[in-house]
């Protein structure tokens, strides 16, 4: 039985763009080149990510709504995000990312929902719509997390004896 109710994911997808932009609001380039070390992301390559992928997760939906399981989904370049960033300020990406949400959660809101609906993952194999929407909102959290994660250890070295309470600096 899944947790997942499409109203509950839809707020949640529906607050990333507000919740991005509260993030990144006046920050200078010492938090927005921020990362988590050697071979990360910087917050902002972060965002030229979800800006990237965005489109994508409705496009995977409109497929299982059209073929379920007939055809796997196309794949989808998850790194090719820089191609996006390019020389974009943090302003036109968010404006970038908040223009797609919106066009993902109309297009979602015009379907038949079917969580049960089985499609297919070139590389995972079966899945279904409703795994499908609960990654959408799963991966906005986890790169949220991610953006939080490079910025809080930014410090990690100015935080002294504290860093023994804040395990965010020392997270994987």
């Amino acid at each position: 039985m899944m947790n997942l109710d499409i109203n509950d994911a839809t707020s949640a997808l529906r607050r990333t763009p507000a919740t991005l932009r509260s993030l990144f609001a006046g920050l200078g380039p010492g938090w927005l080149g921020a990362d988590e070390g050697p071979g990360s992301w910087s917050t902002v390559g972060t965002l030229a990510h979800l800006v990237h992928v965005e489109p994508n997760w409705m496009q995977r939906v409109g497929h299982v709504a059209a073929h379920a399981d007939a055809t796997p989904f196309p794949l989808v370049d998850r790194t090719d995000h820089m191609a996006v960033l390019g020389d974009r300020s943090v302003s036109e990406l968010l404006d970038a990312f908040d223009e797609r949400r919106r066009t993902s959660l109309a297009a979602l809101s015009s379907i038949q929902f079917e969580a049960a609906r089985p499609g297919l993952h070139a590389e995972l194999g079966p899945v279904k719509m409703g795994n499908l929407l609960a990654a959408w909102v799963t991966h906005d959290h986890n790169h949220l997390g991610q953006i939080v994660k490079a910025m809080a250890k930014r410090y990690r070295d100015d935080i002294g004896p504290w860093r023994v309470f804040l395990p965010i600096v020392d997270a994987d």
